[in-house]
């Protein structure tokens, strides 16, 4: 036939438009310019080590779909190396939270350039309305200003300030930095280890118990009455287990978010449930008070730490074992669960979420990879 006379043609004219729509894809999906693994890429930015970083500030983009406005984060390292919330708060800063951003921030690792016009920075999300803003500070001197942005391909898009060039970093970084305020404080309300705790009271509306532990056995010591009232019975059928398990929570107690509220307001006034452990001995004795106020949203209550301003709000499952009932000590035929929804057993509160994880966030998949197989799999038409 007249066609395969051509067939060569045509096969090449086929190779030529494909290899066209390839280049095409890759430039539409990153910028203008495509990968340059050229040596002075690997040198845009600057060098930075976690040690000379005394200050992070953290611009986060606003959102018209969640209502979320632009939000400043500043963070301040002190003595002894501890960093602090400075900005919009006065806070202790999450260790971990803070770890992992100076670690994605000294250690990025460029692979090329992604675009050098100014034109596709919304679309790689590295312009003010969409992209992540990171200012490093050793004092007054910044060492590294860069908007981070999308993560495409295996990269994260990064662009210096007052630059027009894009980067492409490897990996993920976005996550570690893309955290509301709440994000970025510590959670910890108490922070005791369980093997040392020797005592542990709880008073509220539902009754009075407190329980001492000699050794690895925890037995009751029925509180002294009220005046006026009769001695009560003691608990029947204790169930040391079962106190272990609440404990468990209640030592390494961590909030599921921050409240704006009055004390009076979220009911933490000398009517407040209590609950008291102590742990160590002699000088290394350290006492936790804990009060329990109102119901919140979802379940949750407000607490407060003896000699802390912070109102803290927790998850429903960690507030039934704060103010607990008679039989929360008695054997039971139901499973203890496993945790609650928002992650704070033990652990942070939400992802943080990543935290909120973040809060978010800590030990989830990034979301920027998230997406990632998200996009993946649709395009397997999964």
């Amino acid at each position: 036939m007249e066609w395969q006379r051509y067939r060569a043609v045509i096969m090449t004219v086929v190779a030529v438009v494909l290899v066209g729509a390839v280049w095409w894809a890759v430039r539409s999906r990153t910028g203008d310019t495509p990968v340059d693994e050229a040596a002075e890429s690997a040198s845009a930015l600057p060098e930075v080590t976690r040690e000379d970083i005394t200050e992070l500030e953290i611009r986060l983009p606003g959102n018209e779909e969640d209502g979320t406005e632009v939000e400043t984060v500043r963070l301040v390292r002190g003595e002894g190396d501890v960093w602090r919330l400075a900005a919009p708060v006065e806070a202790v800063a999450s260790e971990s939270a803070v770890s992992t951003a100076l670690d994605k921030i000294s250690t990025l690792e460029i692979a090329g350039r992604a675009a050098t016009r100014s034109e596709h920075h919304a679309r790689l999300e590295v312009d003010a309305a969409h992209g992540v803003r990171v200012i490093a500070r050793q004092g007054a001197t910044t060492l590294i200003d860069v908007w981070i942005g999308a993560y495409r391909s295996g990269n994260t898009m990064v662009r210096q300030e007052g630059q027009d060039v894009v980067l492409m970093a490897r990996g993920s970084i976005k996550f570690a930095f893309n955290k509301r305020t709440a994000d970025w404080r510590n959670r910890a309300i108490a922070e005791l280890t369980v093997a040392d705790v020797r005592e542990v009271e709880f008073r509220n509306a539902n009754g009075h118990w407190s329980f001492t532990r000699t050794e690895d056995t925890w037995a009751e010591r029925v509180p002294e009455p009220a005046e006026g009232e009769s001695p009560r019975a003691p608990i029947e059928n204790f169930d040391q287990s079962r106190l272990r398990t609440a404990l468990s929570t209640l030592a390494r107690l961590r909030a599921a978010g921050f409240a704006d509220v009055t004390a009076e307001a979220a009911g933490l006034g000398e009517d407040a449930a209590i609950v008291r452990m102590v742990a160590g001995e002699g000088d290394a004795t350290e006492t936790v008070v804990l009060r329990v106020g109102n119901e919140a949203e979802d379940g949750q209550r407000y607490v407060s730490r003896e000699g802390d301003a912070t109102i803290y709000l927790v998850s429903r499952f960690n507030a039934e074992r704060l103010i607990p009932t008679v039989e929360a000590f008695q054997p039971s035929t139901d499973p203890e669960p496993a945790g609650d929804a928002h992650g704070d057993h033990g652990h942070g509160g939400g992802m943080p979420g990543m935290p909120g994880m973040p809060g978010g966030g800590e030990g989830q998949i990034p979301p920027e990879i998230m997406r990632q197989i998200q996009e993946q799999l649709r395009n397997q038409g999964h």
